[in-house]
């Protein structure tokens, strides 16, 4: 094992929101290159293992830090997990409900909704593409949860929500007005040195690709941080070094420009 790299989904090697649905060839060629030479490449994402659709199945990462870092799996294997209190879920709920939203929650293969017949909900899924995706209704507090998403129908019960929810850790979304919660302690950045303390890679070997506010513990947490040109803002601010635009192959243009894998 040479190198291990981190790759976040959205607005790193998609962006549903800009419309490229599909992970393009050189991207695709990049994680064979990579993998071929003996590195490790991770899928890092806020969304489950059921949230991963068959294009990002078919990368055939190595592993996977997902559910914000709540959850790590390499091959087959469940190496590190933290999941929600009954009670923390049921505060969860209790506020959602209250102001009118509706709560998205995840185990590590299963997606449940509660409330799914309000007007957040189906706006909830246009912005997120959920159309295609069933959703089973929540109805049990027997199983480990890891992650929610929560939406809300505008910005005065959002702050009633956020004012609420102190306990839980809340990471608002860059295009809607919705959520990633998490517990308090839990990050991406926990799940990353998870998983290269379970690998025992050097920390000079360790690299990370991502654009989004949620991602900066991830970044902070590796030897090589990587920020996409359509990254948020507020995360340029923090001085990491950027590659091109998602759509322009970011990811594979950075990986040849420093010699890690050879131009396709």
């Amino acid at each position: 094992m040479n190198r291990v790299f981190f790759c976040d989904i959205d607005g790193t090697i998609l962006d549903v929101h800009r419309n490229m649905k599909h992970i393009s060839s050189k991207t695709r060629y990049a994680f064979e290159q990579l993998k071929s030479q003996g590195d490790l490449v991770f899928i890092a994402s806020g969304r489950n293992f059921d949230l991963l659709n068959e294009e990002i199945r078919s990368l055939d990462a190595d592993g996977y830090v997902l559910c914000n870092g709540a959850y790590v799996r390499i091959k087959d294997q469940t190496v590190y997990s933290c999941s929600f209190s009954m009670e923390e879920i049921g505060h969860m709920l209790q506020s959602t409900h209250a102001h009118h939203g509706l709560c998205i929650i995840e185990a590590s293969d299963m997606t449940y909704v509660s409330i799914e017949d309000n007007e957040v909900y189906r706006k909830f899924v246009i912005d997120w593409k959920f159309q295609d995706h069933p959703l089973e209704e929540f109805s049990s507090y027997d199983i480990p949860y890891y992650i929610a998403m929560i939406g809300l129908p505008d910005e005065d019960e959002a702050a009633k929500v956020e004012e609420e929810l102190t306990d839980l850790k809340l990471v608002r979304h860059n295009h809607t007005l919705s959520y990633d919660v998490n517990v308090k302690e839990i990050d991406k950045g926990v799940g990353v040195r998870k998983a290269i303390e379970y690998l025992k890679v050097p920390y000079e070997n360790t690299y990370c690709f991502a654009d989004a506010m949620n991602d900066l513990e991830m970044l902070k947490s590796v030897a090589h941080p990587i920020i996409m040109a359509n990254a948020y803002p507020d995360l340029k601010r923090f001085g990491f070094e950027e590659t091109d635009d998602v759509l322009n192959d970011g990811f594979y243009g950075y990986l040849v420009r420093n010699q890690l894998i050879k131009e396709a």
